[in-house]
């Protein structure tokens, strides 16, 4: 097995970085980057789009695979071959994360081998990446008598970089890269595991050099967990995913939401009744934010006559789901055992304000949206709240932030939970597909995604950050109203509410 050799490395000053999504350009110094370059392809597709596909796509297996060639490297440099394949599994708990920020408290490297991390299936979908490269041997007096016996240099702490990556993302550093041990983004108790491939001597200072790091000021090296680079990673694969699909030439049909189809259209099923029964705590979004949604629907059903737009009365963003598709007992059940701490967590968000940011419409097969990201520092450009208003804004407390709090609160409470959310998005739905009608042609198709290609940019252009701005797109959760308690058939903005928090 691989050993361990153990340095330590004191930081003259506190260092903090911000965290970046993960892309194979931007990690190259580093290592690579192992994905699908084309997720939305299927293996049957192949002929008919191989003149799209990157080159070193290959048919495999009869036809019922692609196969992408020299997607990674790998390297054994340990002399005269003393290095065997060392293959493991890492099952790594998810990190602590404080006020947005990661403790870095040691970086590692392996001078002879590269490293290959793949995640497999597991609660958690994001992890935490960093990185840093050496210091050359005469800028570095630190390594004077280490005896380091490759890349003598010590990492570079003004050039740490970090990255984000998900869970269909696989990353090998190179022979010799300093490198956080694994960070895993996500739940307290969740895990992700990961497949991982190396070389090992058995010998430490060949295997594995450690650097603790500690700080003089005692603060060391701190990474902006960058919440916000989470939800935009979410939601621009999303994004781009469905469009992919939608103007594939594969494309077929979109998804009809079933019930909904009945409920708008009942002469299909007389006396149809959507009998699943959902429990939770739904953000309203105050006036002007539906000013806002309202301008966009307006906007796209221009190109989509016939979709079911979403009444802005019922609007909402779920901040939190208890429970779905249950029987109306069931719910009733829950709602007693939630009651005794119910009007605390409504009024959560009347103490704990999140900001959202950068409005962006995003789309899938059924339904669309109008999605954000928590704040990271942007201008503040909503009304001012309302008096009393006794709470200092800081985007530290993000919208992520105040999901975590209210499922620890529910928790707390000893309410049993079992949520579909658990992505990081912050949206709201506007409307769904009742049929193909605005859909059945390449050219509509085509016409759909150049709409909400040029809201898009409408949005970023003249909305995102703009105090002046003719819409405001910032939203601080909580504004008018707390938190909704709502109880019944909630699909489709309905249910009654049980009750709501105080809003500032």
């Amino acid at each position: 097995m691989a050993a361990t050799l153990k340095l330590q490395l004191r930081a003259s000053e506190a260092i903090k970085i911000q965290a970046e999504p993960l892309t194979a350009q931007a990690f190259s110094p580093f290592g690579s980057v192992v994905a699908n370059p084309r997720p939305e392809t299927h293996p049957s597709s192949f002929a008919t789009q191989a003149s799209s596909l990157p080159r070193n796509a290959k048919a495999a297996n009869a036809g019922t695979a692609i196969q992408y060639r020299d997607a990674g490297v790998m390297q054994n440099l340990f002399e005269e071959g003393r290095g065997k394949p060392l293959v493991s599994v890492f099952a790594c708990a998810a990190c602590r994360v404080e006020d947005g920020e990661v403790a870095i408290d040691a970086l590692e490297r392996h001078p002879f081998t590269t490293q290959t991390f793949s995640p497999l299936s597991s609660p958690a979908s994001t992890y935490l990446i960093v990185v840093a490269p050496s210091l050359s041997q005469e800028k570095d007096e630190r390594n004077q008598g280490l005896n380091l016996p490759r890349w003598n240099g010590m990492p570079d702490l003004r050039r740490l970089r970090a990255f984000v990556a998900s869970a269909s993302q696989a990353v090998t550093y190179g022979a010799g890269t300093w490198h956080a041990p694994m960070k895993v983004l996500g739940e307290p108790d969740q895990r992700l595991d990961f497949f991982v491939v190396q070389f090992a001597s058995g010998v430490a200072e060949e295997d594995c050099q450690l650097v603790e790091i500690g700080s003089l000021g005692g603060e060391g090296v701190r990474v902006v967990a960058s919440i916000q680079s989470l939800y935009e990673k979410h939601r621009s694969n999303r994004s781009a995913s469905s469009r992919e699909s939608l103007l594939s030439p594969t494309f077929t049909t979109l998804s009809i939401d079933q019930h909904l189809l009945r409920l708008e259209r009942p002469h299909l099923q007389p006396g149809f009744r959507d009998d699943r029964h959902c429990l939770v705590f739904w953000a309203r979004p105050p006036i002007h934010t539906l000013r806002l949604a309202d301008e966009i629907q307006r906007r796209l059903g221009k190109v989509a006559p016939n979709v079911w737009m979403m009444p802005t009365y019922r609007m909402h963003l779920t901040t939190f789901e208890l429970a779905f598709s249950k029987t109306a007992d069931e719910i009733d059940a829950l709602l007693q055992l939630l009651r005794p701490a119910a009007a605390g967590i409504a009024s959560h968000t009347h103490s704990h304000r999140a900001r959202l940011v950068k409005p962006r419409v995003s789309y899938d097969l059924s339904a669309f949206a109008i999605s954000w990201l928590p704040a990271n520092g942007e201008p503040n450009v909503s009304p001012a709240p309302m008096p009393p208003d006794k709470v200092i804004q800081d985007d530290a407390y993000t919208y992520h932030h105040l999901r975590r709090d209210v499922w620890n609160l529910v928790r707390d409470a000893n309410v049993p939970v079992a949520s579909r959310y658990q992505v990081p998005s912050a949206h709201v739905t506007l409307g769904r597909f009742l049929d193909d009608a605005d859909h059945d042609t390449a050219e509509k198709r085509e016409a759909w995604a150049a709409a909400v290609d040029s809201i898009n940019d409408w949005l970023e252009t003249e909305i995102w950050d703009k105090p002046d701005a003719e819409f405001v797109g910032e939203w601080v959760v909580g504004q008018e109203k707390g938190l909704d308690l709502r109880a019944g058939t909630l699909w489709y903005g309905g249910g009654r509410t049980v009750l709501m928090g105080e809003g500032f």
